[in-house]
């Protein structure tokens, strides 16, 4: 009965401003909603198999990666945009940027961090039960976040594999980070380029 009720609140929810949202998403993300729907549909399907488990969190990891925008912590904006004048150019000229040459690699200071952990979000579709609707599927993965460029040190303030208690998807995404005191710049975002970085 519990996990009826729960299920109901899902759709009822998602149902708000499904439209909305489906019109914010590119070509790239309404694609993963259809895989990973696929995916949860097939009566064999088992995270404990393999390493399934990895390759589910992985197609959720690209979703959320795909986005075409990607958030700026105020730590990572005041160490890398703000002193480098042509960056900062770029960002607000809102050109395609390759995460890569300014951000991602073990060489930088910073990172490209998703907002809502991968194992929670994959805890969340895999609760669904068996063969769940793609809109179900669709509101977990819409409200599971963005990806976020922040400091390696800042990094280490987040918890790992989990969001803060009592949390759920009806919730903002940056509960994580305000709970380690992390705070997101609201008018700079970073355009991506084509390449997907994890």
């Amino acid at each position: 009965m519990q996990r009826a009720l729960e299920l109901a609140n899902i759709s009822a929810a998602k149902a708000i401003d499904d439209h909305y949202k489906m019109t914010q998403l590119n070509a790239p993300q309404l694609m993963w909603i259809d895989v990973i729907t696929g995916v949860l549909a097939q009566p064999t399907f088992d995270v404990k198999v393999g390493n399934m488990g990895y390759v589910f969190k992985n197609m959720i990891a690209k979703y959320v990666s795909s986005a075409d925008y990607y958030l700026v912590s105020y730590g990572a904006f005041n160490e890398l945009i703000k002193p480098n004048p042509e960056l900062l150019k770029l960002i607000k000229a809102e050109e395609p940027l390759d995460m890569k040459k300014y951000f991602y690699g073990k060489d930088k200071p910073s990172l490209l961090e998703h907002m809502v952990p991968t194992s929670v979000t994959a805890k969340a579709l895999l609760g669904l039960g068996e063969s769940p609707s793609k809109e179900d599927v669709s509101y977990i993965l819409r409200n599971s976040g963005d990806v976020a460029i922040i400091l390696r040190e800042e990094d280490k303030l987040l918890s790992k594999s989990k969001m803060p208690k009592n949390w759920d998807f009806s919730d903002s995404c940056h509960a994580r980070y305000i709970e380690a005191g992390i705070e997101i710049v609201e008018n700079i975002r970073v355009r991506r380029n084509g390449t997907i970085y994890r």
